[in-house]
This record gives C-alpha cells, sequence and structure tokens, in this order.
C-alpha cells in the first residue's frame, strides 16, 4: 500500500519536491541605491527634454512637418507624425517621446513576464538607466516611434495577439527601413514557437501578423514606388570600403551600458551552444530570434562601412531580456543597473555644457545662438572694411541673408525662428549628402529658397562654397560659431 514501506509489494512514496529556490531578496542599502538611481533617471529624462535645445536632425525631421508627406529622402514619414502630433496638439515635438516610453516600457515588462524573464519589472529600469533608453524619452528622431511600435509587435508575439503584431510591425515599418531584419526574427520565433507546442498550422498566424502589416503598410510602398524607391534607393545608396567595426561593437557597449552589453553576449552564446545541440529552451530561442538579426546584420556592416551605435535599437529589448536572465541574483542585477545609471546620469549635464562644447563635437545645435555669432560675424567684417568701400556689411546697412551647406544648420535657424516661410535659404556644401532639403527645392515647395547671387554668409567653409558666390568670397572670424563662415559681398557687382 502506499505510505508503507519495506515488505513484498510495498510502494515507497517517493520524497517530497523541493521548494523552488528563491533568488535573495535585494538588500535595503542596494535597493535604494536602485530606486535612487532609477528617480534620478526619470528626472534626468525630464531634464533633457525641457533644457536641452532641439539638435539638428531633431530639427530636421520637425521641419518634415511644414510639408506631410507619405514618405520623404531619408525615411518613412512616422517621425514626422511623431513631431507634427507633438507641436500641435501638445506642448512641442518631443512630446509624445515623454508620454508614450513609458507605454514601450510597460509592453515590454509586459512581455518579458509572458516570456518567462524572472523578476521582469527589472527591465524597465535596466533600459531607463542606458543612454539608448533615455534617449528615446527625449530625442524627436524615427527610433522613438520604431521601438513603440517594436515593442507592441514583441507584446503580440509573447501575448499571442495576432493584432498587435501587426500594429507594431506595421508602426516599425513606417519609422525605420532597419525594421525588416527584426521583423523576420520576430515572425520566426512566432512560428518556431507554435510548432515546438504541437500547433497543427504553425506558420498560420505569423503569415497572418505579416500579411496585415504588409497591408498595413501598403500606402507608402505606393509612393515609395513613384519616387525612385525613396527612402530604400537612398539609404542603399551608402558608401561601402571604410568600415567602422570596432567603432560599432564600442558603442553598442555605450547605448547598452557594459555589464548588461556582456551578460547579453553571454546569453545570446549559451543559446546558440543549446541550439547546436539540439536542447535551447523556447524562452531562449524566442529572445535570440528577437535579438540576433539586427544585431548580427549591423555588426557584419560595420564591417564595410559606417553604421551606427543605434541601428542596432531593435535588437535590445531581446538582448536585455537575455541579459536578465543570465543575471538571477539581486547583487548582479543591481551591479548592473548602477553600472548603467553611472554612464547615463551625466548625460544630464549636457544642457548646462552645449555652450561650452567646441563646435566640433557632437551634433549641430542652438540655432538661435548659431544666427546670433553669424551675424555678428558678418557685422564686425563690414566694419573693419567700410573704408574701403565694402558693401553687404554692417556698415552698409544691409543685413546678411543666412544660407547653409547642409541641412543640419539649415534645419536649426528654421526651428529657432530665423527663417520664415520665405527666407530659409539652401545651397547644398560641394560634395556632401543630399537631403529633404534639396528635395523640397527642386518641387519649389516648402519655403526652401536658393540664395541671392551675394550678399549672404555662407555657413560653411570656403571650400564648400565653391565658385557659387557671384560675390566677393571671403572667410570671416567664427571660431566661436558652430560652423566655419564665409562671407559673399556684393562690391564686385558694383
Amino acid at each position: 500500500m502506499a505510505g508503507l514501506s519495506g515488505g513484498a509489494g510495498a510502494v515507497t512514496p517517493a520524497p517530497p519536491a523541493a521548494p523552488p529556490a528563491t533568488p535573495p531578496a535585494t538588500p535595503p542599502a542596494a535597493l535604494l541605491a536602485v530606486v535612487l538611481a532609477v528617480v534620478l533617471a526619470v528626472a534626468a529624462q525630464a531634464w533633457l527634454h525641457w533644457a536641452l535645445p532641439l539638435v539638428a536632425d531633431e530639427a530636421y525631421y520637425a521641419w518634415w512637418g511644414r510639408a506631410p508627406a507619405l514618405g520623404y529622402l531619408d525615411h518613412p514619414p512616422a517621425v514626422m507624425a511623431w513631431g507634427w502630433v507633438g507641436e500641435r496638439l501638445l506642448w512641442g515635438p518631443r512630446a509624445l517621446n515623454l508620454c508614450l516610453a513609458p507605454a514601450a516600457g510597460w509592453l515590454l515588462v509586459s512581455a518579458a513576464g509572458a516570456l518567462g524573464v524572472p523578476r521582469p519589472g527589472w527591465l524597465a529600469a535596466a533600459a531607463l538607466c542606458t543612454p539608448l533608453g533615455l534617449a528615446l524619452g527625449v530625442l524627436l528622431t524615427p527610433d522613438a516611434p520604431l521601438v513603440l511600435g517594436w515593442a507592441l509587435a514583441v507584446w503580440g508575439l509573447a501575448r499571442r495577439r495576432g493584432w498587435a503584431g501587426a500594429l507594431g510591425l506595421a508602426l516599425a515599418l513606417w519609422s525605420k527601413a532597419m525594421a525588416l531584419p527584426a521583423a523576420a526574427g520576430l515572425l520566426w520565433a512566432w512560428g518556431w514557437r507554435a510548432r515546438r507546442e504541437g500547433a497543427p498550422s504553425p506558420w498560420r498566424a505569423p503569415l497572418g501578423v505579416g500579411l496585415a502589416a504588409l497591408a498595413l503598410y501598403a500606402p507608402h510602398l505606393w509612393w515609395s514606388s513613384g519616387a525612385g524607391w525613396l527612402p530604400w534607393s537612398f539609404q542603399a545608396g551608402r558608401a561601402w570600403g571604410r568600415g567602422s567595426a570596432a567603432e560599432w561593437a564600442l558603442g553598442q557597449l555605450w547605448v547598452g551600458t557594459p555589464l548588461w552589453a556582456l551578460w547579453a553576449l553571454r546569453g545570446g552564446g549559451r543559446a546558440l551552444s543549446r541550439a547546436r545541440a539540439g536542447a535551447l529552451p523556447t524562452r531562449e530561442g524566442v529572445l535570440l530570434a528577437l535579438s540576433a538579426p539586427s544585431a548580427l546584420l549591423w555588426g557584419l556592416a560595420s564591417l564595410g562601412t559606417r553604421v551606427e551605435a543605434n541601428w542596432s535599437a531593435l535588437a535590445w529589448p531581446g538582448l536585455l531580456m537575455l541579459a536578465l536572465c543570465e543575471a538571477p541574483s539581486a547583487a548582479a542585477r543591481s551591479r548592473a543597473l548602477l553600472t548603467g545609471a553611472a554612464v547615463t546620469l551625466p548625460l544630464a549635464l549636457l544642457p548646462l555644457l552645449h555652450r561650452h562644447l567646441p563646435p566640433h563635437l557632437g551634433p549641430p545645435r542652438d540655432g538661435a545662438r548659431l544666427a546670433s555669432c553669424a551675424r555678428a560675424a558678418w557685422a564686425a567684417g563690414g566694419a573693419a572694411g567700410a573704408g574701403g568701400g565694402v558693401a553687404g556689411g554692417a556698415a552698409g546697412g544691409v543685413t546678411a541673408a543666412l544660407v547653409s551647406g547642409r541641412y543640419q544648420e539649415a534645419s536649426l535657424l528654421w526651428a529657432a525662428g530665423e527663417a520664415t516661410a520665405t527666407q530659409l535659404y539652401y545651397l547644398r556644401a560641394e560634395g556632401r549628402r543630399r537631403s529633404e532639403l534639396d528635395r523640397a527645392l527642386a518641387r519649389g515647395d516648402a519655403g526652401v529658397a536658393p540664395p541671392p547671387a551675394c550678399g549672404f554668409v555662407y555657413l560653411g567653409p570656403r571650400a564648400w562654397l565653391g565658385a557659387r558666390c557671384a560675390g566677393a568670397a571671403e572667410e570671416l572670424p567664427g571660431s566661436r560659431c558652430a560652423t566655419p563662415l564665409t562671407a559673399c559681398r556684393c562690391a564686385s557687382l558694383r
């Protein structure tokens, strides 16, 4: 009989199963440090949102909202709509970043819980205390709608909600072309998990999700087919031959912070080893599919061309989940989070430091300061040449037009209110990359105008101007400005 031992035919009861090991609780001092780091990171995000002037690419994307379209030279239009809604319905082009970053965090935490990641709530804190996570709540870039769409798609996968997967993938595709390899990994994970679970038609759900996302994305494809397959053709035209593999790899250690990045790498390596041995757990397989396509593709691309660190942004939700699986103890997680905070929190000093940084450090920024500096240099040059009859300077009573050689400075001047609908003068520097401003010039719309023949300050080195100044070109003492300055005066036309 059960419950008796010994004797013929007796059944010995199995010993009771040991309760699952519970990770030790976080010590109070470490927990306090973690809470303080998260609070400071939230405060830093809010401070940067309000105090940091628009940087050049943000101003460029906000400028797109003057001529809404289904596509642009560089990217699909989601970032335009993001800034347009914030500018016209809320308090500024960055408004949706601050409003919807918590929604993306909640979706990823919920997805991590459904996928069996231990203590998924740490995911939001870990992401916030990284430069990438901090920037997503501040900067108007295509990465903001991209990550929100990806978070919704991952949540749909984890919770088996096909509608969320389709909507999320569509938003990601409307945001950036880099969503394609990540989307392929997500759909593969959807079918692979269903097959392992014995579903009779494992690929039906991911096929439906993919087709629905493609249908939602179709208007942009229709626009692209009539616009020279932009932005795909533009992005594919990048020059090859100068790699940046070391820069990209070190960039991952920075955007994800060192300990999370190293644990994610270890988790990915273990998952690959288990896959080769035929013993890959479902959770690790799904996380590997969510992160590997983006990380591997852009890592390989960095061998032959320059790849920005944020191009791998869609790999990071899966990588952080792998890192959490590799750091099960409270002490390990606390150490990683505090290391991330130490890397991230100094970014809160940027609004105080940006005026004192040398012009060549960081992106172009602060259009009002740039305009004031350029006009002061023009006035000083005009006063110095007044005795020689130099026209077009301050002494002649003529205010110079400001002409940009790059889209960055042109967009900053527009965002600072320095350009009206008929005064956004733009003359692309010889040899510089094209932008949406060039397409606007060709169409004659969006308030972008070619400059006058002379009587302007060119924001850029004299070599960039070439022979396109109809007057006398000379360097201005603009070393304190964000870019070299060239005066195109009209004295030679008298």
